[in-house]
């Protein structure tokens, strides 16, 4: 019995010995050593594994030299030496060489974009994995980069699989059309014109763990190679999809980060979550959407350093739904979503936007000029004041709600009635005094105090500036003060505040409309003086108009691109100084004197 089981055994081993579903590459003629061609030897490889079936051509260890294309069939893997995501790192004890493992050398098609692909996946279970592609004959100083065609691209067929490979150097990554399955995990590489593009795919497409970055060379954004594909360069590009499922993908220092679009089979659908886009000019651009929209969950948004840069921008084409929750918004931003789609919806909530405005051309963080906007639950992290939203006069609908600001929430709403705006913090309106307090103070030390100031930048230690123990804010391009007044009243005010020495100018006032109130002479610590009457309004807004300055052009090593004027520590209006004075920032009546200068 023992014997029969042995010999049992023993068959099976000669019987997958001779139906063996490897066929190693070296075993058809390849040589890698980087100079051979070894395109015969894929092509005999591959056609051994189809005549019976299918099965894994195996690329061990070397540089491969392919002066052609490969073409995989129905069935048949090529299959490399990486399990997991490949970089271009290499150990410091080996310099000479920046990729490790089963490497190929693509050189076919050079300045030939419309030529057949250097890998070309046609029919049902193809597989691409552990593999390494490089240019050889690519060079950082051709710029514009010679394009070729696309480095893997899928025709026809079902089920088409890149795992674990690196494209250090491609024009093109990766390309699939009338695909009906993709799947793509752990691929890397610094693509120049375009990392990946799905269109007519009718089934689902995943797309997992995929670092395009700029591997291969030394980034540097001034670099004219670099510039070019922050510039012209889509890292992922996805049209008609029944559905797309992206996780856990990013991109560095690209034109466009991820665009949805339209190339005449229509938009696509699906769910983008983990995404991330750095450094790039526009991160999400959204061109055209189908029915079930696009759904963007805990992205990462940081847009490139341009006053030209957008985060996300929607555009006239998309007429369904795109959805962003709980997302991170940073960096060099203007504008962070900017929604332009008539018959379109964006929702934005349970998302933090750490800064915007960048560039002080008092921008909104979220502008809704056309369809239907939702702006809900969302964190606001800022500095500056001016509209938090712009809902545009052509927007269809529109809810604001429970948002909450460092700085009062304000939305500039142009669309009336057909906007919602309730339950956001802090108030825009400040909280009205006691009708009994007539004498009015604030510093800015206290964070309520900013409620009544536009235009001014946190709050932070000035004890050097001011010559004494002061917090104080900085003051933008256009500053101004809003403080409630009693009717046809006089009143005296002093401010206590900070001129440097950049903004000095002879002009330097606070004006109440066209009517200069004070003059703001010299620099340095100053109390500055002045009176007004009330009219019949119940509100006045002094206007102080400081000479503008920006740090980083000022002082050298500062890149605080931020335009100041000056700075103010306190506040002090005065109608009756027999009366007592109330704290706009404490909201309570001081004991004593007057606390500022006027006696």
């Amino acid at each position: 019995m023992k014997l029969l089981l042995i010999a049992a055994v023993f068959c099976s081993l000669l019987s997958g010995a001779a139906f063996c579903r490897d066929f190693n590459i070296l075993d058809f003629g390849a040589v890698g050593d980087g100079k051979t061609d070894c395109t015969d030897a894929f092509e005999k490889a591959v056609a051994a594994a189809r005549s019976i079936g299918g099965g894994n051509v195996i690329v061990p260890t070397g540089d491969y030299a392919v002066k052609g294309n490969i073409t995989l069939y129905s069935g048949v893997g090529l299959i490399g030496t990486y399990n997991a995501i490949p970089t271009d790192t290499h150990p410091s004890s080996l310099p000479e060489k920046s990729c490790y493992g089963s490497v190929l050398l693509a050189y076919a098609g050079r300045n030939k974009p419309e030529d057949p692909a250097f890998i070309t996946m046609k029919g049902n279970n193809v597989t691409l994995k552990g593999i390494i592609v490089k240019y050889p004959e690519w060079t950082p100083e051709d710029v514009p980069p010679v394009p070729y065609p696309p480095c893997v691209a899928g025709t026809e067929g079902n089920d088409h699989n890149v795992i674990d490979c690196l494209f250090v150097n491609p024009w093109e990554a990766l390309h699939f059309d009338r695909v009906g399955r993709v799947y793509v995990s752990n691929v890397s590489g610094y693509p120049q014109k375009r990392g990946l593009y799905i269109d007519r795919c009718y089934d689902v497409s995943r797309v997992e763990n995929i670092h395009f970055w700029p591997f291969g060379v030394g980034y540097r954004h001034t670099d004219e190679y670099c510039k070019w594909i922050r510039e012209n360069g889509v890292a992922f590009e996805f049209a008609k999809t029944d559905w797309q499922s992206c996780l856990n993908t990013f991109c560095f220092g690209y034109g466009v980060g991820y665009k949805f679009t339209d190339h005449g089979s229509g938009g696509g659908c699906g769910n983008y979550i983990g995404i991330g886009a750095d450094a790039c000019s526009t991160c999400i651009l959204v061109e055209a959407t189908r029915c079930a929209g696009i759904q963007i969950t805990n992205g990462q948004i940081v847009p490139c350093e341009s006053a030209d840069a957008h985060a996300v921008l929607i555009q006239k084409g998309v007429t369904d739904k795109v959805t962003l929750v709980n997302c991170g918004f940073w960096g060099n931003i203007d504008k962070a979503v900017e929604m332009n789609a008539p018959g379109g919806v964006v929702s934005v909530s349970d998302s933090h936007f750490a800064i915007w405005d960048v560039y002080n051309k008092n921008s909104s963080c979220i502008e809704i000029n056309e369809g239907i906007g939702l702006i809900r639950g969302n964190t606001f992290r800022t500095n500056k004041e001016m509209p938090v939203v712009v809902i545009g006069k052509n927007v269809r609908s529109a809810v604001v709600t429970d948002n909450v600001s460092l700085k009062r929430f304000r939305v500039a709403n142009m669309a009336g009635s057909s906007a919602v705006i309730r339950d956001n913090l802090p108030p825009e309106t400040f909280p009205a005094p006691p009708k009994d307090a007539v004498n009015l103070f604030m510093q800015l030390e206290n964070p309520k105090s900013e409620l009544y100031w536009q235009g001014i930048y946190g709050r932070e230690d000035m004890s050097k500036r001011f010559e004494k123990q002061a917090v104080a804010s900085w003051m933008g391009a256009s500053p101004s003060l809003t403080i409630p007044v009693r009717p046809n009243t006089k009143y005296e005010f002093c401010v206590d505040m900070y001129i440097p020495g950049y903004a000095e100018d002879a002009s330097n006032g606070i004006y109440l409309g066209d009517k200069k109130l004070a003059d703001c002479p010299g620099t340095g610590p100053m109390m500055v003086t002045g009176a007004f009457k009330s009219g019949k309004e119940k509100t006045v807004t002094l206007e102080f108009r400081i000479k503008n300055w920006v740090p980083a052009e000022k002082e050298e090593g500062n890149r605080d691109a931020r335009t100041l004027s000056g700075a103010v520590h306190a506040f002090e209006l005065v109608a009756d100084r027999k009366k007592p004075v109330y704290d706009l920032g404490t909201e309570s009546f001081r004991d004593g004197d007057f606390p500022a200068v006027i006696k």
